[in-house]
Formats: structure tokens, sequence, C-alpha cells
């Protein structure tokens, strides 16, 4: 994989000089792509980079979309991933050579923001009907001493300390 686009060159940036980034990425470098979290479509960053006092600081946008199992009828679910003003910052001492390479940064990032669960037809799974019978109807949660409550089903809540 071709790194060049993820490099920084710190010596640009003396004197105040900010680097504009503006780079499409295959979305192989974010090495996922399993049956649970796949990312198949460019990763797009827009942003810029400089230097403030002993830190150097990467500030991007970032788009792409990630493939999760819908949480209901377990299809593929298309869910954007969209990261808004996203700052990452490298210490300038801790540098070993005049070029820095973001990619690990920005591949923590987006594995980050991924969603945990998903659902098809943006909320509206055509399974759920046939699931739901199988779901509690949370107002008729129970309380400890068997009554209606909307606390719901508290195990230790006799315990005495």
């Amino acid at each position: 994989m071709n790194i060049e686009g993820f490099k920084i060159y710190i010596d640009r940036l003396h004197d105040g000089n900010i680097e504009t980034i503006q780079e499409t990425f295959n979305p192989a470098f974010l090495e996922q792509d399993t049956e649970d979290l796949a990312y198949r479509k460019d990763v797009t960053i827009a942003g810029e980079t400089y230097t403030a006092e002993s830190e150097l600081i990467i500030h991007l946008n970032v788009q792409t979309e990630a493939i999760l199992p819908c949480k209901i009828c377990n299809q593929p679910v298309n869910v954007p991933v969209d990261l808004k003003r996203l700052y990452l910052v490298k210490s300038l001492e801790k540098m070993k050579s005049g070029i820095f390479i973001f990619k690990d940064l920005l591949r923590e990032a987006i594995l980050l923001e991924a969603p945990s669960f998903a659902e098809c037809l943006g909320g509206n799974c055509p399974e759920r009907k046939t699931v739901s019978e199988f779901l509690a109807d949370p107002s008729q949660a129970k309380n400890n001493d068997g009554e209606p409550g909307d606390e719901g089903y508290q195990p230790f809540a006799n315990l005495e300390l």
C-alpha cells in the first residue's frame, strides 16, 4: 500500500506554516473486512496540519462508510462514518524523523467511530415484527416486589451493605 498520502513533512510547518490535506484512500489500510464490520468505500479526508509549540496538530474531516449486519435480520447495512473536526495530536519531541505518517492514528479514529449496531431501512427492519413477539414489553416491567415499576428488574436491590 502506498503511504505517501499519509506523510507529513515536519520541516514544511516551521514559522507558522499550515499544510492543506486533501486525500482519498482505499479502505484496505483499515485492515477491517469481516462479517461484523467492513469498509469498502474510499476514505476521504480534508483538513490541515500545523505545529503549535511542541505539538504536531492534524485537523481533519473524514468520510467513509461501514458495513455492519442488521441487528434484527442480519443483512448487511451501509452506515455512513463522518468524523467532523477530528484532531490528531503528536508530540514533536517523540518523533524520530522529520516525517510523520498518520495512517495508524487515522485508522484508530475511524475504527473507534464505527457504530456497535445498525438496523436496515433506517431503523425499520421488516423482520422487526417477527422478532417483537420474543421481546419483553417495557410497560410490563415489574419491580423486585412483583409490582409494576419503570426501573426494571434489579436483582441486587435487597442486598444490604
